[in-house]
């Protein structure tokens, strides 16, 4: 680091960045990751030393007493899923990890994790100027800005998760599976016209489609995919989401949407259905948001309008950098800075990310991270 302020110009180190300080070009968008994301102790070190992100895994707890409680058995809890105890060899990790992909447990752990990132972000004083979620992440996004509280994020999470499961295990239930493609999306709608049965449910980049569908019809287009030459990964998940398959939690998923008080956006909330701001009317937006799991989420759209509306710096509030990665290749060769908070390294991840932030002169007050703590040296 100190040869590179010398003039050489070699690479620097991971976790080290260099700016000149400057202010940011364009606006700055927040992503919210969507589900797939979680892993058993995602950012349990941050959480030990930053009270906004331990504060919302401990409110969480709080709001989802009852319902876990009844779910999973008495004095069952949210944390202890996301930070499994005695989770040490590989057996227990694999159980530690079926236990937190479970949809009823994975959606209100992101929830739960993704507000305590944004609150952090928040007290640092990082600039706002637009928010979006991917599939689930978008009901977070709402949250961030201000549409919904958020014991109401927690119930509608632990809900819309329990309502995709039961529908699952339903008696004579064909809720469908899921597949990844890379390949460009042309490609894909061309090869599967005559399959009935399956969509293209998620368009993530360039490069990558999802498919959604019965299992005998994404079976089928799988295949005829692998025999053009192209990868497809199978994604294992309760049901076929972002599709017609999931109608019968769809339908309980709306009554519980018009439960809480819902109030008009301060930031705008990109749509993963139209990729344009949600409207300001409430009742609008409830009914967008009630579609929500049996439409597309038109992930490329979204980005490239945000980016059209002056969005230069995107960043990602969530575990994994699966938004920041796809980012930059939707942007790929336009100006942008994508930056994680997290990739799965817990502490440094999250300060090399807020690193990134101070570089490209967004005006953080990092100040307030060594609040409460003594810093003295001897």
């Amino acid at each position: 680091a100190v040869a590179r302020l010398r003039g050489d110009a070699r690479p620097l180190p991971p976790g080290v960045h260099l700016g000149d300080g400057s202010a940011p070009a364009g606006k700055v968008a927040v992503l919210f990751s969507g589900q797939g994301s979680q892993y058993p102790d995602m950012l349990r070190e941050p959480a030990l030393h930053f009270e906004p992100l331990r504060g919302a895994l401990e409110a969480a707890d709080r709001a989802l007493a009852t319902a876990f409680g009844e779910r999973f058995g008495a004095g069952a809890r949210l944390s202890e899923f996301i930070f499994p105890r005695g989770a040490y060899d590989d057996a227990a990790k694999a159980e530690a990890r079926r236990r937190l992909t479970g949809t009823d447990v994975a959606q209100p752990a992101l929830g739960a994790v993704e507000v305590g990132l944004w609150r952090l972000l928040r007290a640092l004083g990082l600039p706002v100027d637009m928010v979006a979620g991917h599939s689930y992440g978008e009901f977070v996004a709402l949250h961030a800005a201000g549409a919904i509280d958020f014991d109401a994020l927690m119930q509608l999470s632990a809900a819309r998760g329990r309502f995709i499961v039961d529908a699952a295990q339903a008696e004579g239930a064909e809720l469908g599976t899921m597949a990844a493609v890379s390949a460009p999306r042309k490609d894909v709608e061309d090869a599967i016209a005559d399959i009935d049965g399956v969509i293209i449910a998620n368009h993530n980049a360039p490069a990558q489609s999802i498919l959604s569908g019965t299992r005998d019809a994404v079976q089928a287009a799988s295949a005829r995919l692998q025999q053009a030459g192209l990868e497809v990964t199978p994604i294992p998940v309760a049901a076929a989401f972002h599709s017609a398959l999931v109608r019968p939690a769809q339908a309980l998923l709306a009554a519980q949407i018009e439960a809480p008080s819902w109030a008009p956006a301060t930031l705008p909330v990109y749509s993963n259905t139209t990729a344009r701001p949600h409207a300001a009317d409430v009742a609008r937006v409830k009914k967008q948001m009630a579609e929500h799991l049996v439409r597309p989420v038109e992930w490329v759209a979204e980005v490239e309008a945000m980016a059209g509306d002056g969005a230069t710096v995107f960043v990602e509030v969530g575990p994994k950098a699966v938004l920041a990665r796809l980012t930059g290749r939707i942007l790929e060769g336009r100006p942008h800075l994508a930056v994680a908070l997290d990739d799965g390294s817990g502490l440094p991840g999250l300060l090399s990310g807020l690193a990134q932030l101070v570089c490209a002169g967004l005006p953080l007050a990092v100040g307030r991270l060594f609040e409460g703590r003594d810093c003295r040296l001897g």
